[in-house]
């Protein structure tokens, strides 16, 4: 079989390909006879710009990702010593609260993570890697002892301790967000009133939000419990989420 006939097939073997996909492209070009070489300079060409428009596609995405998801609270609280000996506590978002908040969204959007870890010379190294629908991928990387933790642990444990403190920063660093410190003071409140939480409600049955998912980002367990500081950005989301569907 020649190139330009297995070009041909390959091509045929798609159902349907986009009028300016690679595969049309070279598909085009073998139908008008162009010649071997030049295929080959079209088809990295045309797979150069699928590139170029998954990475963009994925930007986009990720900027929607980063205007819709809520703030991730610090919700766990330790403590470790100073060089001079005096404790100095601290607190922190749990892996499973920044999953939790994160993946309807990240869902949402056609966004999936994975994570690979690897222990050498007793260093844990972890790699988060986030990725598009599109093929687009984005990696964040997390490098730290692996036996730093409490002494009187097992070594299992203060790998697994090491492995999860390592998701932590690779998932959040390789989404662009932080996570914020519980802030009670000045805290309003106020609820939304009966007008808006029926707004709330018609517009989650009109974009198929479904309740459950809509109050995890809501932070509430009614609509009409909704804090008021918060409705204006419910709207926006339920709208955008309405523009999509």
């Amino acid at each position: 079989m020649t190139e330009k006939q297995e070009i041909m097939r390959t091509g045929a073997d798609l159902p349907a390909v986009q009028a300016d996909s690679p595969m049309a492209i070279l598909r085009t070009a073998v139908e008008q006879g162009i010649d071997a070489a030049s295929i080959e300079k079209l088809a990295e060409l045309a797979w150069r710009q699928q590139d170029r428009d998954a990475a963009k596609q994925f930007a986009e995405a990720l900027r929607e990702f980063q205007n819709v998801c809520p703030p991730i609270v610090k919700n766990r609280h330790g403590g470790r010593a100073t060089d001079a000996g005096s404790p100095a506590p601290y607190a922190f978002a749990a892996l499973d609260v920044i999953e939790r908040t994160v993946r309807p969204y990240l869902n949402d959007l056609g966004f999936s993570f994975t994570w690979d870890s690897t222990i050498l010379d007793g260093m844990m190294s972890v790699t988060c890697t986030l990725k598009h629908i599109n093929g687009h991928e984005e990696k964040s990387s997390f490098t730290c002892p692996a036996d730093s933790a409490n002494k009187g642990m097992p070594g299992q444990n203060k790998y697994a301790g090491a492995n999860t403190f390592a998701r932590r920063y690779t998932l959040t660093g390789v989404l662009g967000i932080t996570t914020a410190d519980a802030d009670t003071d000045n805290f309003d409140v106020t609820t939304v009133n009966e007008e808006q939480a029926r707004v709330l409600d018609q517009m989650c049955v009109e974009t198929n939000t479904e309740e459950d998912r809509f109050f995890a980002w809501a932070r509430a367990d009614s609509f009409e419990n909704v804090l008021a500081s918060k409705y204006p950005e419910a709207i926006r989301f339920l709208e955008k989420k309405r523009a999509r569907s």
